[in-house]
C-alpha cells in the first residue's frame, strides 16, 4: 500500500527534527565518553589548565558547546526551510462552503 502524499511542511519539520536529534545525540555521546575517559581516575599532576579551566572540561564540554553554537547558526540560517503556513486557496474555499459562507445563502 502506497503512503499518502505528506504535506511539505510536515516533511520539512520531520527532516529538521531528525537533524537536531542526530546532532544532539552525537554531542551528548562525545561529551559523556570524553569526560568519562579523560576526567576520572587521573593523577592531578597530569591535568593541564587553560585559563584556569581543566583540560577535560575544555575539550569535553566547551568544545562540543562551541561546535553546537556553530551548527545551530548554520541550521537556522541555511538549512531550515521557511514554509508558507497560510491556508491554501482551495482549502479556504472548502472551509467557507462548509460554514455556509460565500454560497449566496443568507
Amino acid at each position: 500500500m502506497a503512503d499518502p502524499k505528506l504535506d511539505p511542511t510536515f516533511r520539512n519539520a520531520r527532516r529538521e527534527a531528525l537533524v537536531i536529534l542526530v546532532i544532539y545525540t552525537v554531542s551528548l555521546l562525545y561529551t559523556i565518553l570524553f569526560c568519562h575517559f579523560f576526567a576520572y581516575n587521573r593523577e592531578p599532576e597530569t591535568i593541564r589548565l587553560y585559563l584556569g579551566i581543566p583540560d577535560w572540561v575544555v575539550w569535553g564540554v566547551m568544545l562540543p558547546w562551541a561546535f553546537n553554537v556553530g551548527v545551530t547558526f548554520w541550521f537556522c540560517f541555511f538549512y531550515m526551510a521557511d514554509d508558507n503556513l497560510d491556508i491554501p486557496p482551495d482549502e479556504l474555499e472548502i472551509e467557507s462552503e462548509l460554514r455556509g459562507e460565500g454560497t449566496g445563502e443568507s
